[in-house]
């Protein structure tokens, strides 16, 4: 799977995922497994609606302008990326 890593607010809610290659996050199947797989290992912590918003097609990608490391943020539920 990819190289990304969860995006959380400062109360460390997740926010979103931070992906190297933005290709990937235009890959709708990519998404579903990686959010799927993050519920795995969240477990009860991951709310199941983002798996929602990735199956509709309801989040935002924004390339990554925070800092040097490229790539972009796959947020949800109408949270700013990092940077923003």
């Amino acid at each position: 799977m990819g190289d990304f890593s969860l995006v959380k607010d400062q109360r460390g809610v997740f926010r979103g995922i931070w992906l190297r290659n933005p290709d990937e996050a235009n890959d709708l199947y990519f998404l579903i497994m990686l959010t799927a797989r993050i519920a795995d290992e969240q477990g009860q912590s991951f709310p199941e609606e983002y798996i929602a918003s990735v199956t509709a097609k309801q989040y935002r990608v924004v390339r990554n302008t925070y800092n040097d490391d490229g790539g972009c943020f796959v947020t949800f539920g109408g949270a700013l990326a990092p940077g923003e």
